[in-house]
């Protein structure tokens, strides 16, 4: 295999979404695992669409997901430019090559005359295509510039018989019938290349050996071929990657997680987590894995493990795969990711203790599913609670009999504690459930909404012995007064 060199040429239309980032990786990926080159070139060709920012967003999604740019824009190269609006220049003296040599010709067909030929045809019943009205009138080209004065486009002179077959590595030979294919639009009016004219360009001058993207573009790929014969080049490979579905079997919509990637960033989804949950959207190892890092997942890959059929969107997995990724991280690394988090609800970061926030986070770590959850979860080891879950009070407090008793009891033998540890506070309640003559369970549940405000979380002792007893006593204290007021 000659050195791989693939390419990610998103255009800048809208946010950096599931899907081109999926084939970003993808293709970073492939580079990788066979020491080749990842290019990033951006397709703004069409004007109409291009939105201001684009282009930066898409930068900062691939470097926060750890997709490294080997050549391309933003990092630069010997194929530069790789922005297709600074290109213009080669994609006019390639159109110019094709017209002179009959493989493309000048049309000024008015938009007016378009429309009514495509509705005769729909009419007809007939595949919408070019009648080829313009090909044998020699219009002369006059160069980009002109073309708006023209009033005209350059189009491609397509055979109009027989068949092209392309190989794609994933679904082998597939054929399409050149009656049905058009004279496409190589260059518009404007004096900027369409998609397909100027993705064939850049692909052949940029050296890309595999072109891998969505199965969309599977009935486009006949139409680059054509153009890479018609110019004597060679094709790359191609690699179409499957659809991605929702879990009802549609495809995937904004209200399914196809919005901008930065999306997961702000609900607290690791970029290792969201990397990892990614390369499981159409393709899987030999070993059946499901938690591999980058490393792994570069030694692991291969096109021989995408699969043909569409790839499942499961917001749920990817929440389950963050949680791994969360719990497998240090407190003290956990907490700083959690930081702005905690600051965004409310709660003083700038004393924290950096070992008692370690601490926290190490006993939280195993029942977080995302950094968003952190305040929530984890926030009682901050500032005791403002309020208590509802059901868990009711349950725990206002319908156990003595309950006030309980805890006034076990408050007085944790003050008397002359040594504070997960042991001795144990020690502490089992033997204040004993003398009280109640399962020590009843005053394990009680102690726990008082103190945190909920009714579930890591082991109570460790709880305990980390917050201390003059903040256990006084949140204790504090739920026996709430307690008077209801009852």
């Amino acid at each position: 295999m000659d050195r791989v060199r693939v390419r990610f040429a998103p255009s800048p239309t809208g946010l950096p979404h599931v899907g081109n980032i999926r084939t970003a990786l993808f293709n970073y990926l492939f580079a990788r695992h066979h020491q080749g080159t990842f290019v990033f070139r951006i397709e703004d060709t069409d004007r109409s669409r291009f939105v201001e920012g684009a282009i930066e967003k898409l930068t900062s999604a691939l470097e926060w997901v750890g997709i490294e740019i080997d050549e391309g824009y933003s990092a630069g190269g010997k194929f530069g430019p790789y922005l297709q609006s600074r290109r213009l220049d080669l994609y006019e003296d390639i159109a110019s090559q094709m017209i002179a040599k009959g493989k493309a010709y000048v049309c000024n067909c008015s938009v007016q005359r378009l429309e009514q030929l495509r509705a005769e045809q729909k009419k007809a019943k007939l595949n919408p295509k070019y009648d080829g009205h313009c090909r044998h009138k020699n219009i002369p080209f006059k160069g980009l510039e002109q073309l708006s004065q023209q009033n005209a486009v350059i189009r491609f002179a397509a055979p109009q018989e027989g068949q092209i077959t392309y190989n794609d590595k994933l679904r082998g030979e597939i054929t399409f019938d050149n009656r049905q294919l058009d004279d496409i639009v190589l260059v518009k009016a404007d004096g900027f290349p369409t998609y397909n004219f100027a993705n064939v360009v850049d692909d052949h001058f940029m050296n890309i050996t595999h072109v891998m993207r969505g199965d969309e573009f599977i009935s486009s790929t006949p139409k680059h071929v054509h153009l890479y014969n018609a110019l004597d080049w060679t094709a790359p490979e191609f690699i179409h990657l499957p659809i991605i579905l929702n879990q009802q079997k549609k495809r995937l919509s904004k209200r399914d997680g196809s919005v901008y990637i930065g999306q997961y960033r702000e609900m607290g989804i690791l970029p290792s987590a969201l990397r990892n949950f990614l390369a499981l959207l159409g393709w899987s190892p030999k070993q059946n894995e499901e938690i591999m890092d980058m490393k792994q997942l570069i030694e692991r890959f291969s096109i021989s493990g995408i699969t043909i059929h569409p790839a499942i969107f499961d917001l749920d997995k990817l929440i389950w795969i963050n949680s791994q990724y969360i719990a497998s991280l240090p407190g003290e690394e956990l907490f700083n990711l959690a930081e702005p988090f905690m600051r965004s609800a409310g709660i003083d970061t700038s004393d924290i203790d950096l070992p008692y926030a370690e601490q926290a986070f190490d006993l939280l770590k195993s029942r977080l599913p995302t950094l968003q959850d952190a305040p929530e979860r984890v926030g009682y080891f901050f500032h005791p609670p403002e309020q208590y879950e509802q059901e868990g009070w009711e349950k725990r407090i206002l319908k156990v009999d003595h309950v006030q008793t309980y805890l006034s009891s076990f408050i007085e033998n944790l003050k008397s504690l002359d040594c504070w540890n997960r042991d001795t506070v144990e020690s502490c309640l089992r033997e204040t459930a004993e003398s009280l003559k109640v399962k020590p369970s009843i005053l394990i549940h009680a102690a726990r909404i008082s103190v945190t405000g909920m009714t579930t979380g890591p082991g109570l002792f460790d709880i305990l012995n980390l917050l201390g007893k003059e903040q256990v006593v006084s949140r204790m204290e504090k739920a026996i007064k709430k307690i008077a007021e209801q009852v």
